[in-house]
């Protein structure tokens, strides 16, 4: 049987006329592709900017920010010309630490799921909608070329508005067992990159890379200091010294 689907052509501005083989191709696939862009002819970002913008979101949290601002800086370094924004909860964590490193924060109103109380649980379900359209409108607005997800409840949305978009999506999993946010996105990412190759075997390996968790400058910069000094200790024979790190 065949199946017809009208659709909005964005770059020759006028609907086109889809046909569908219900019989010799997988249907459902077919109609979540066309699904799919129709809502980015709707919503999709028309072209990208230059200088290029990355718009990292997630966090609430120092584990998942610290490693995003240093791939902002990481991308600084190569480009300084390159547009940073950061999209979270805009907790007050999280302001403090971006404003003292010069890197703008757009907040949308989104909370957590996870380990919640029924009520709560519910209350933040009705939050994703609003979430997801405000972050269509900033992504709209600064238009990035690719959006980075750190993991952490505030990603979702983002990721997700991205994806409708037609916006590169990329995520980034810190920890050795991934976290819901990033189990849930994995299938629409375009590249995901972790920190342990068991990660890699749990969230689609095929396109996953493992690359290690960033580090910051000022904390490469510090170890490198701790090593010279840890050097001068052995030569004169005083004792080393441990660190110890917890979290």
């Amino acid at each position: 049987m065949n199946y017809r689907f009208f659709f909005w052509d964005a770059e020759n501005d006028h609907f086109s006329l889809q046909h569908v083989d219900g019989k010799n191709t997988g249907l459902e696939k077919k109609r979540k592709k066309l699904l799919l862009r129709f809502l980015r002819s709707i919503f999709g970002v028309k072209e990208e900017r230059f200088p290029p913008a990355v718009l990292i979101t997630g966090g609430g949290t120092g584990g998942h920010l610290f490693p995003g601002i240093a791939i902002a800086e990481a991308l600084i370094e190569k480009d300084k010309n390159t547009g940073i924004l950061f999209v979270s909860t805009g907790n007050a964590f999280e302001k403090a630490i971006l404003s003292k490193k010069g890197f703008s924060l757009k907040a949308i109103d989104v909370e957590g799921i996870k380990g919640r109380g029924v009520m709560a649980k519910l209350k933040s379900l009705l939050k994703i909608p609003k979430a997801f359209m405000a972050s269509i409108a900033i992504l709209k607005e600064f238009q990035p070329g690719i959006v980075i997800g750190m993991g952490g409840y505030s990603s979702g949305p983002v990721a997700l508005a991205a994806w409708v978009m037609g916006i590169r999506v990329v995520l980034h999993e810190q920890n050795l067992r991934p976290g819901i946010t990033n189990r849930l996105l994995s299938p629409i990412a375009d590249r995901i990159y972790v920190s342990f190759h068991g990660t890699k075997l749990v969230l689609q390996p095929e396109k996953s890379r493992i690359v290690g968790n960033p580090v910051r400058k000022e904390l490469l910069e510090s170890a490198g200091a701790l090593g010279e000094h840890e050097k001068q200790l052995n030569q004169t024979g005083k004792k080393r010294m441990t660190i110890v790190i917890l979290g």
